[in-house]
């Protein structure tokens, strides 16, 4: 599956993919945050995702921080955002400022481990992404029972995401300042393609 996929070099050895994956994470994020806080900083959810208080970190910072000390293929961002489109589709999970910085975290190691047989190890995703191992461990359990093991993404799938992905990103670069979405009022993954 892994050679179906390929990622495209960026400036400093980051991938353009990397830099548009974390502006639309960051994008969600500020969307979240636009919600009243009853929808964002209550849960009463027992799930592995949820974190009993809102990280102080953004997910810009925490991307980076993550996406710097961890080198994750770009190919693998990309089906990360399908198994997320998979899980909040199911309206399972509910998209909170609480739930976001886990559930990416346990999106991308999911995909990093799905595609590559050399992947790091829970620990270090655990260590890099500032969270503890044993609720890593549980988060990546549950992610992998939501989406009922279904790890496989079809190249035409793939392509959707990733195209959608770099309009998300070029739109986003070209005009340097973020834009406000008019189509949607609530926050999921959907308007990526």
């Amino acid at each position: 599956c892994s050679g179906s996929f390929s990622s495209q070099s960026g400036t400093f050895g980051q991938s353009i993919l990397q830099d548009f994956f974390i502006l639309y994470i960051e994008s969600t994020e500020k969307k979240l945050e636009s919600l009243p806080s009853s929808k964002n900083l209550l849960s009463t959810e027992k799930s592995w995702f949820f974190s009993s208080i809102r990280p102080s970190i953004s997910m810009r910072e925490y991307l980076h921080h993550f996406l710097m000390r961890i080198e994750i293929p770009s190919s693998a961002l990309v089906i990360a955002l399908v198994y997320l489109d998979r899980i909040l589709s199911k309206r399972i999970v509910p998209l909170s400022l609480l739930s976001i910085h886990r559930l990416v975290l346990t999106s991308v190691l999911v995909a990093s481990k799905f595609l590559d047989d050399h992947h790091y190890l829970n620990a270090a995703f655990a260590h890099h992404g500032l969270v503890d191992l044993f609720e890593l461990n549980g988060a990546e359990s549950e992610f992998l029972f939501l989406i009922k093991f279904e790890l496989n993404v079809k190249p035409s799938l793939f392509q959707k995401y990733q195209n959608g992905l770099m309009r998300f990103g070029n739109s986003r670069t070209a005009a340097n300042v973020p834009r406000k979405s008019t189509r949607r009022t609530s926050v999921d993954f959907f308007d990526i393609c």
